[in-house]
Parts: C-alpha cells; sequence; structure tokens
C-alpha cells in the first residue's frame, strides 16, 4: 500500500454548482504538494446531483474515492470520511469551497511543534496518529 500523507475529506450536500470547482482546486495542489494524498468525497444524501457528479470526478482521477450514504449532517459524513481514511493526516474541505494553491503543503510543513504534539499523542495506546485541519486550525484526532 502507498504511503498517503493527507486524506483530504470533502462531505458533500447539495453543492453540485460549486463541487467541481472545489475539487479541481484539491487536485490541483499536486503542483506545489509532491507527497500522495487522497481526496474523500462523502456524499451525504444529497438530491441535487452531485453523488452522479462525485461519481464522475472520481472515475477521472484515482486520488478520489466516494462514499455514498443516507443524510447524516455534517459531522456525521466527516466522521464516514474519517474511517474511510488511510492518510497520516485529514484535512476537512466543504464541498463550496477552494483550496489557495499551496494550502496542503503549508498544512502538511506546519511548525514542529505541532507535529512533534500529534507524534507525542500518537504514542499514547489507543491514540489515532492524525491531526485535522479546518480553516486556519490544527486539531488533534
Amino acid at each position: 500500500m502507498e504511503h498517503i500523507a493527507i486524506s483530504v475529506i470533502v462531505p458533500v450536500y447539495n453543492t453540485k454548482p460549486f463541487l467541481r470547482e472545489c475539487v479541481q482546486s484539491i487536485l490541483d495542489q499536486k503542483e506545489t504538494f509532491p507527497e500522495n494524498y487522497e481526496v474523500i468525497l462523502v456524499d451525504d444524501g444529497a438530491t441535487d446531483g452531485c453523488a452522479e457528479l462525485c461519481d464522475e470526478l472520481a472515475a477521472q482521477d484515482a486520488r478520489i474515492r466516494v462514499i455514498h450514504q443516507e443524510n447524516q449532517g455534517l459531522s456525521g459524513a466527516r466522521n464516514t470520511g474519517i474511517d474511510a481514511a488511510v492518510g497520516r493526516y485529514y484535512a476537512f474541505v466543504d464541498s463550496d469551497d477552494i483550496l489557495r494553491p499551496g494550502c496542503l503543503k503549508k498544512l502538511y510543513d506546519a511548525d514542529p511543534q505541532v507535529k512533534e504534539l500529534i507524534d507525542t499523542a500518537a504514542k499514547v495506546e489507543g491514540m489515532p496518529r492524525h491531526a485535522s485541519t479546518h480553516a486556519a486550525g490544527v486539531v488533534i484526532t
């Protein structure tokens, strides 16, 4: 199994007009972020055609995985993404947002003290070795 540095989790619910641009902004991170990463689109029971668009996008790029589920809300969709993620770190992106160029690199190259805290927490038995990011914050999970 290849090493995945970051799992980008995107909960999707009725944001079809924005979804393609959102996903493209994540895929475009490859220009500045050489590490392997995956994109997990969690279709949370969308009714506007997002489910089909998610499948179409996944068919075009092997980094994208799609999970379809009945509506469980934002937290439920994020949790589903976490359960499926294989990356060392998690990044959450809302499906109506876009990432600026270099965003994943900045998150991955975060302050060494943050990474040390994550690695220390991972040594505690039963603690997952992941950090999640949302907006400008970093959350140890």
